[in-house]
């Protein structure tokens, strides 16, 4: 995702809130659910919602500032409809998501670096992604043999890559800047 520039048609929901509900669980994506108001029919016409768009949640205060905290794509909607309402509930899903697709084919790696290997793995499961080291040198240390096996959620193979080493990871969102 490019980074983020208000001037390029990204729209601001703020003002059409009515519920927001952001469900996180150690181990799974973050769940956020957007209650928009519809009255206006704003979001029914075509092109208003997208499957995987971009939804970038700012959290803080009036007056004081707003730090992005959750960059979530769109993965459904709905519409929902009553004599006094018109409304619409988005889905997102954190792009951690992406972790526990599965691998469609086996790939092997052979003399790779971990780090190497493991940035792999990360863009395999379509994360653009920075991986920071605290200046270990398990990260440049040849692995022999490595494979990701067909139906393996990447999430595993990354598990079991690292297992064998003390080399902890996690995703952390850094909102607006394309990267994960």
């Amino acid at each position: 995702a490019p980074a983020y520039n208000p001037g390029t048609g990204y729209r601001d929901m703020s003002a059409d809130l009515v519920k927001l509900e952001l469900v996180e669980s150690e181990g799974k994506p973050g769940r956020l659910t957007l209650t928009l108001d519809n009255s206006t029919g704003q979001y029914s016409a075509g092109g208003a919602l997208k499957v995987q768009a971009e939804v970038l949640l700012s959290q803080g205060y009036v007056g004081v500032g707003l730090v992005p905290t959750h960059r979530c794509y769109v993965v459904g909607w709905s519409f929902l409809r009553a004599a006094d309402r018109a409304e619409v509930q988005v889905t997102c899903l954190e792009r951690s998501e992406r972790l526990l697709y599965e691998s469609a084919r086996p790939v092997s790696y052979a003399n790779c670096t971990l780090l190497f290997i493991a940035s792999d793995l990360l863009a395999r499961a379509g994360l653009d992604c920075v991986i920071t080291q605290d200046g270990s040198l398990q990260m440049s240390q040849a692995i022999p043999a490595f494979q990701l096996l067909p139906g393996e959620p990447y999430a595993r193979a990354l598990t079991r890559l690292l297992g064998a080493f003390t080399v902890a990871w996690h995703t952390r969102v850094s909102a607006g800047l394309g990267a994960l």
